[in-house]
């Protein structure tokens, strides 16, 4: 599991981008998180490694719990995604917590004019981890 910290993920894999072409990817290669941004097209513009501390990854965890996310599901889709879709992934295990979901123009708890307040506190632990 990386380098020792407890609560690292078993996997971690986030995607949430603009139909306009601008992205974020975020991935665990089992040491750090690494970001890739896009400003479009399918080759980052900018790449960073993070190293999230443990008690980033606690306050993360914690707030997936409260918010509800492994009962997400599977999908969401708007029945109006043709023009200026936002698209986003999640796919998180860590021990026996799975998450695995996605969407187009709509997020868990409803939302297809915008990320729901679900999906923005879910945002919000994300940039926890980036912050280190």
């Amino acid at each position: 599991m990386g380098s020792g910290i407890s609560n690292q993920p078993d996997l971690f894999e986030f995607y949430y981008g603009h139909f306009d072409g601008s992205s974020c990817h975020a991935k665990w290669n089992g040491n750090c998180l690494v970001v890739e941004r896009s400003r479009g097209g399918n080759l980052p513009t900018a790449s960073r490694e993070v190293t999230p501390s443990e008690d980033s990854w606690n306050t993360f965890w914690n707030r997936v719990g409260e918010i509800g996310c492994p009962e997400w599901e599977p999908e969401y889709f708007s029945a109006h995604g043709c023009c200026g879709t936002t698209y986003w992934s999640v796919r998180i295990a860590k021990g026996e917590l799975s998450i695995s979901s996605r969407g187009a123009n709509a997020f868990p708890g409803g939302g297809s004019l915008g990320p729901s307040m679900e999906f923005q506190r879910f945002l919000a632990a994300y940039r926890v981890l980036l912050e280190g």
